[in-house]
């Protein structure tokens, strides 16, 4: 499925006023429709980088990125119900952000895992808005959510867990990244931890919102 815009309920329901076949399919089935299947998205986190060529040099930023649907290590728990506006890869196969189809509030999880060199005592991650590129990541415009990642006491290497769970509204073509900063150079996801995304419309915005927005 492919969307636009969310479904309108409104304009057609006053008196004496002749209600087609074509009005009950746009204000009736397809909001259904619409609420049914809402755009949704979830994605594994791809690995960047490795122990022997990290992304970023001390107190640099990498972003996570996200392997394309039912390409990554948990294809089962995979998708893009957008029919493929949510989740577009470069040319190396990596999604940097996912987008949002249609306006709307959309709520957000992430869960993934990053590691450093050494330990590291200073760790930062962010959730941010159409962040281009990780230096975007410094612009206090762009990030929208953060919190400190923790040290995974399951592992005796130096890796650190990163979660989110946001709801924030959002405009057609948004895009959503995440990001983390250590006190030594990190690499972002690995083989073997089934890190991942997911990103779904949840709501409509007030006219109150579009108006002061």
């Amino acid at each position: 499925m492919t969307y636009n815009k969310p479904p309108s309920t409104g304009g057609k329901w006053s008196d004496r006023n002749v209600i087609t076949a074509d009005d009950m399919n746009e204000y009736v089935r397809d909001v259904h429709r619409f609420l049914v299947d809402p755009p949704s998205c979830r994605l594994s986190v791809k690995q960047n980088g490795n122990s022997t060529a990290y992304q970023t040099t001390t107190g640099g930023w990498s972003s996570f990125y996200f392997a394309m649907p039912k390409d990554g290590l948990d294809p089962t728990r995979e998708w893009d119900t957008s029919g493929g506006q949510m989740a577009t890869a470069d040319a190396n196969g990596f999604v940097h952000a996912v987008k949002a189809p249609v306006d709307g509030i959309y709520a957000i999880t992430f869960s993934g895992m990053f590691y450093t060199k050494t330990a590291s005592d200073n760790n930062n991650s962010r959730m941010g808005k159409n962040i281009a590129t990780d230096a975007n990541w410094s612009n206090t415009y762009g990030p929208f959510a953060a919190t400190s990642p923790i040290r995974s006491p399951l592992t005796s290497a130096f890796q650190y867990a990163v979660s989110y769970t946001v709801v924030a509204p959002f405009w057609k073509g948004d895009s959503v990244s995440v990001g983390v900063a250590g006190a030594n150079s990190q690499y972002t996801g690995d083989t073997t931890t089934k890190s991942f995304i997911s990103m779904e419309w949840i709501g409509g915005m007030s006219s109150a919102y579009y108006a002061n927005a």
